[in-house]
């Protein structure tokens, strides 16, 4: 393995990434960073003014939060699900929160709005921020999906391995076959579960729901709630955040949303139900 392929446990995170996917990230930061400080070069020319410090933290700190709102947010929940519309609003709502906040942190410290020129006035200042801060985020955009298609690109091949079709699991004193595509999806109860069947059948297995979440393939089934396990491959109807499995109706919860999205995504199920 080449030391570009090695992997390892970045700071402040629970997951491995390569070497070559943390130096392309930082890489992807120090180009946005070294941007950021040649489009807001006017500023060293105004690095006599007090309180110089805090008027470049606080850009900064807007300019990252706003980044990092469209990257980690609008561009994987609304552009990537081609939701054009929405996304481009949002992005210019930000924008004007920006410039506003901006404004106001200018007032508190200085009484007037800084620009860029010795005699700017508040129009051609705010002109000026607009313009340039929907440069910088489309720049961010454009190299972000840059990277993410290269390594999408360069990610080897899988290899995939014949999935299991069946499971013995406890129920009661004997011990029983469960056959995965028989199964519609398991309820959890305490130190139980109950996996219901495409025959309507209610099968007690002994165990939690996370050990559930052990026995039955990640491939096949999915978590959508804390009690609820589903075969993805039975998703067919979703309503005001619930899963519609012939007469059941089985809640999404909340912190598992974003990996049903994803799923139902990549398999071209329309998610605008379990968005709103």
């Amino acid at each position: 393995m080449s030391f570009l392929d090695r992997q390892f446990i970045p700071p402040f995170s629970r997951r491995h990434v390569t070497v070559k996917h943390a130096l392309l990230h930082t890489l992807y930061w120090v180009l946005i960073a070294a941007f950021f400080a040649y489009e807001k070069r006017y500023l060293i020319h105004k690095a006599n003014l007090p309180y110089f410090l805090f008027c470049v933290i606080g850009r900064v700190i807007m300019l990252v939060a706003i980044a990092y709102l469209n990257i980690q947010y609008f561009l994987p929940k609304y552009l990537l699900r081609k939701q054009y519309l929405r996304y481009f609003l949002l992005v210019l709502l930000s924008v004007a929160g920006y410039m506003v906040a901006q404004s106001l942190f200018d007032y508190f410290l200085y009484g007037y709005v800084i620009g860029p020129m010795r005699n700017s006035n508040l129009m051609e200042t705010m002109s000026y921020n607009f313009f340039s801060t929907i440069w910088y985020l489309a720049l961010m955009v454009a190299v972000k999906l840059s990277i993410d298609w290269y390594e999408l690109q360069n990610k080897p091949a899988e290899t995939t391995e014949p999935l299991p079709e069946f499971t013995f699991v406890k129920s009661g004193t004997q011990k029983i076959k469960i056959i995965y595509s028989e199964v519609t999806h398991i309820e959890g109860l305490k130190d139980y579960a109950i996996a219901h069947t495409t025959a309507n059948q209610k099968i007690v297995i002994k165990g939690s729901i996370k050990y559930m979440n052990e026995i039955f393939p990640e491939a096949l089934f999915i978590r959508v709630h804390k009690s609820f396990i589903v075969a993805k491959d039975k998703i067919r109807q979703i309503e005001k955040n619930k899963i519609i499995i012939n007469e059941h109706q089985i809640p999404i919860g909340r912190s598992y949303k974003e990996e049903l999205g994803k799923h139902l995504l990549n398999n071209n199920f329309s998610i605008t139900k379990l968005t709103e």
